[in-house]
């Protein structure tokens, strides 16, 4: 058994697996990058994809967005539909067939590339091959400005509280809380507020709440100090 969650905050319930070998990064950014914007910011939040574009830019780099892109498989695979989701794999591998690096605003998104895809094509050793040399290059967003780009921050805001949402999911695949805070650490007007039971779900529950949508509500009530 891990530690309590990654560092997660007092109050906090949630254990996740032992954490992988530390991640090797590249010495040099690279001069483009693919970003997969997935379907969540493509249809809800496109401006969250424009301004990951931003950011990158800002670096210097060429951003690549390929227009056929369109779900990781993610609803799908974690629903028991292992089929359904292998064909929208497929769909995707095609599209970053590139070699460089695919940048996700997004941890989850970014965790069933790295993390799942090999495990639905452990049986076909081609296709095995492809989605591990995918999972080598695959970054969640916060993670690349930080450990690719070594991005330093300068603050030029007004002083604001925030408090940070990790996800349940990407922290445990792609440590992105760590990311996430080590990123607000550099603006020194950004205080950023902890909360109770950080490292548990919001509710959300990936696909849980679309097709049973009473379930983030209860889940609500039963939080302490709610």
């Amino acid at each position: 058994m891990s530690e309590l969650f990654y560092n997660a905050v007092p109050n906090a319930t949630r254990v996740a697996p032992p954490l992988p070998e530390p991640r090797q990064y590249p010495s040099e950014k690279p001069q483009r990058v693919y970003l997969f914007g997935t379907c969540v910011v493509d249809l809800f939040y496109p401006e969250a994809g424009m301004d990951a574009i931003r950011l990158l830019e800002r670096e210097g780099i060429r951003v690549e967005y390929p227009q056929g892109q369109s779900c990781c498989g993610q609803p799908a695979y974690t629903s028991g539909y292992t089929e359904q989701a292998r064909t929208v794999a497929r769909s995707q591998l095609a599209l970053f067939a590139g070699d460089y690096p695919v940048v996700v605003p997004s941890g989850s998104c970014a965790g069933m590339l790295r993390e799942h895809y090999a495990d639905l094509f452990k049986d076909e050793p081609q296709m095995l091959k492809q989605v591990q040399a995918l999972a080598a290059r695959t970054y969640e967003l916060a993670e690349f400005l930080l450990f690719v780009c070594k991005v330093q921050l300068k603050d030029s805001g007004t002083p604001v509280k925030v408090a940070l949402h990790t996800s349940c999911s990407a922290r445990r695949e792609m440590n992105t809380h760590l990311h996430g805070r080590e990123l607000l650490s550099q603006l020194s007007n950004v205080e950023r507020v902890e909360h109770n039971h950080e490292s548990e779900c919001c509710g959300f529950g990936g696909l849980s709440a679309s097709v049973c949508q009473t379930f983030p509500g209860r889940w609500w009530l039963t939080r302490p100090g709610r």
